[in-house]
């Protein structure tokens, strides 16, 4: 009996994709495409978490150094410090000698683009810790400084909360809208009486 060779080549194209078909569908094996995908993806999901750790970084420097500025040089001495070298939740430290008088202002920073649904996250939980450990010990003035908006060197909204004040991670705006630094242009006042920073 003689086959057609016709029908041996539509047979053969038929049985290679019953296999592509077979090998596709099974859950345990993926294509080179599929894997090659996955894995640019990977790759650039990588980096860009990579590249929002530094700008993050970046982006609090720079506010650090705004604040820093807003401190008069007559008067203060500002400095970055690490967390174990003083209190725990303090990322710099104003060291003042006003009249005669001296002492150190601490200060957490933080700048943010914008809040969600007019909550701000104004302390995580090592940063209350904080806070509590500096009243307890009356270590000096202690507060949080917010720059919101704008860019960190120059934010459209700046907050100074008293340390006291904080008592919970979350605020909302209207409960610190006592707090907010009206003149963004001038440096930073210490009242040495009150011991508050305006």
């Amino acid at each position: 009996m003689k086959v057609n060779p016709i029908y041996l080549i539509a047979l053969g194209v038929m049985l290679i994709l019953v296999g592509i078909f077979i090998k596709r569908n099974d859950p345990g094996t993926k294509s080179d495409e599929i894997e090659i995908q996955e894995t640019v993806l990977n790759a650039a999901g990588e980096s860009v978490s990579e590249a929002e750790e530094i700008n993050a970084k970046a982006n609090q420097d720079a506010f650090e150094q705004y604040v820093a500025n807003k401190f008069s040089a007559r008067y203060f001495n500002v400095e970055r410090i690490v967390p174990e070298e003083d209190l725990a939740f303090s990322n710099l430290r104003a060291d003042y000698n006003i009249s005669g008088k001296q002492g150190s202002i601490y200060l957490n920073t933080t700048w943010i683009f914008q809040y969600v649904d007019h909550t701000l996250e104004v302390a995580n939980n090592e940063e209350l810790s904080g806070f509590k450990a500096v009243i307890e010990t009356n270590a000096g003035p202690a507060f949080k400084i917010i720059g919101i908006g704008g860019r960190p060197d120059n934010p459209r909204l700046l907050y100074i909360i008293p340390a006291k004040e904080i008592t919970q991670g979350q605020k909302r705006i209207f409960e610190i809208v006592d707090y907010k630094k009206e003149n963004l242009q001038s440096n930073f006042f210490f009242d040495l009486n009150e011991m508050t920073l305006k």
